[in-house]
């Protein structure tokens, strides 16, 4: 994925995700790869963090069954709705 995407995907500041990528770069969580251009940089998982993505990936879903547990399907529905509504730009919230 190029930085660019990460940073659009997940909405927040290009020097945010920066500092981070940089910091997990360093603890060798990932590759930076020039892509098509001079200015992309495209980021992969260092053979490292493939190593332990399935034991993170699990412990995430576990946190996040646990945590979802006392809620009912509905209530679940409502928390997705209100996390999206949360993660979108402060103009698209202003239209709804």
């Amino acid at each position: 994925m190029s930085q660019t995407d990460i940073w659009q995907y997940l909405k927040v500041e290009a020097p945010t995700v920066t500092r981070t990528l940089t910091r997990m770069e360093s603890s060798g969580w990932i590759n930076r790869r020039q892509g098509k251009d001079k200015r992309e940089r495209i980021i992969e998982l260092s053979s490292h963090a493939k190593q332990f993505f399935p034991t993170i990936k699990g412990k995430i879903e576990t946190l996040d069954q646990e945590y979802l547990a006392p809620l009912s399907e509905q209530e679940r529905l409502q928390l997705l709705h209100l996390l999206e509504k949360l993660g979108t730009k402060k103009d698209d919230l202003d239209e709804s």
